[in-house]
């Protein structure tokens, strides 16, 4: 009997020693990348002595790239021809993450017209949950003008270029409208309505984007800083995560032609006019 439980012993040490069992070893923050309108792919991300090649969209959420554990400085790279006909890997952008921080939404602008040979700049959004939790909303206005952003019956202010996260109130039947307005030629113009229903462990960011090369006159990012308004095309992305057992699990980038979330796609929704 007791070579029995022994045996059995052995068996489930083994399948634990497995690879199938083996638990991923920790890594460091996870870091999403987004680009100001146009697809990046000649990036890479220097993670130790490393390059990790990055495939950017444009308004919308790459895969997920982890840095080291205990490491929180974002360097991004570039192969540039030298004189002599071979490669060499300088960096062209850099950022620094909150001490501790688990993750980070990052949003590449170009790089100001006075500076064209330097690469682009970074907006680092947290990613931590514990800063941004389950069943709240991270508001990103990238519109080029400031917003404002309903949710349920509070009003939230958004200025240009920066963030905010808030809870979301959600009705007897697990929804939550959202309304995001830009403001316009003194007008506000609303370029997102929708009721939302994500999933008790998930989190939702909205982020309010425009075409820098729709309708209207271009301006640049740094234009629009100087107090200029952006009157192009204007419109919104909504992006969703796991939260699970205070840990986000990440998402891939969602198929393009996709609205960036599955909340207003497979969940119960009211569309409204």
């Amino acid at each position: 009997m007791k070579c029995v439980c022994l045996f059995r012993y052995l068996i489930i040490f083994g399948l634990l020693g497995s690879p199938g069992f083996i638990r991923a070893a920790e890594s460091g923050p996870l870091l999403r990348f987004m680009s100001w309108e146009t697809p990046i792919t000649d990036l890479f991300l220097v993670v130790g002595k490393e390059l990790k090649p990055l495939s950017i969209p444009a308004y919308n959420a790459s895969n997920a790239v982890a840095l080291q554990v205990g490491t929180f400085e974002v360097r991004l790279a570039k192969r540039i021809a030298t004189a002599e006909g071979g490669l060499t890997t300088v960096v062209v952008a850099q950022a620094t993450l909150p001490e501790g921080a688990t993750g980070a939404l990052i949003v590449l602008l170009p790089a100001a017209q006075a500076v064209e040979a330097m690469g682009p700049r970074l907006l680092v959004f947290p990613d931590s949950p514990t800063d941004f939790p389950a069943k709240s909303i991270r508001l990103i206005n990238l519109s080029g003008n400031n917003s404002a952003v309903r949710i349920a019956k509070e009003d939230y202010s958004v200025p240009f270029g920066q963030s905010k996260v808030v809870p979301l109130a959600f009705d007897g039947l697990g929804r939550c409208l959202v309304t995001a307005a830009v403001l316009d030629s003194g007008n506000w113009t609303i370029v997102f309505k929708d009721m939302l229903a994500p999933a008790p462990t998930q989190r939702v960011t909205l982020l309010l984007a425009y075409s820098p090369t729709g309708a209207g006159t271009a301006m640049s990012f740094d234009e629009i800083q100087a107090g200029g308004k952006r009157f192009s095309t204007q419109f919104a992305i909504v992006l969703l995560d796991d939260v699970l057992g205070g840990k986000l699990l990440s998402r891939p980038a969602p198929e393009k032609g996709d609205r960036g979330g599955e909340v207003t796609e497979d969940r119960r929704r009211m569309k409204l006019d």
